[in-house]
């Protein structure tokens, strides 16, 4: 009976350690990326495909009220604007495709985080350094 309990005691160790990793890991990635607040300022990016010309804004009061107003202001002069990203505070950030075809966007709490999601998107290529905007930038 002993060999029993020792092993049994054993698995349930190996079990308390495994759960506690988990929640660490949890407790790690929850505590690395910040998170948009709810009264954060909305913020949104479009772009022209025929003339690459960009347009950033920030401090909308919904999504559909920042995507309203990049589309309103890329569309003064422009008539192919498409939106490349938009989200709650953070950031957004414009990568070109490996092939050098097409732009595509993204949205993150930070400025890294942002390129990194715009270039998951294009799946590979090169982050447009220039045009990563975060909210508090002055709009374009």
């Amino acid at each position: 009976m002993r060999h029993y309990d020792a092993a049994r005691r054993k698995r349930a160790g190996k079990r308390h350690e495994e759960t506690a990793a988990v929640a660490i890991a949890i407790g790690v990635a929850f505590a690395a990326a910040p998170f948009a607040h709810a009264d954060d300022p909305w913020i949104a990016e479009a772009i022209s495909d025929s003339t690459g010309q960009i347009r950033f804004t920030a401090g909308g009061s919904s999504q559909s009220d920042a995507i309203q107003t990049v589309m309103s202001a890329c569309r003064k002069t422009i008539s192919d604007c498409r939106l490349l990203a938009s989200g709650q505070g953070g950031c957004v950030a414009i990568a070109m495709n490996a092939a050098n075809t097409k732009y595509y966007g993204g949205w993150g709490p930070t400025r890294d985080d942002a390129e990194a999601a715009a270039l998951a998107t294009a799946k590979g290529g090169t982050v447009q350094k220039d045009h990563t905007h975060c909210s508090g930038d002055p709009t374009s």
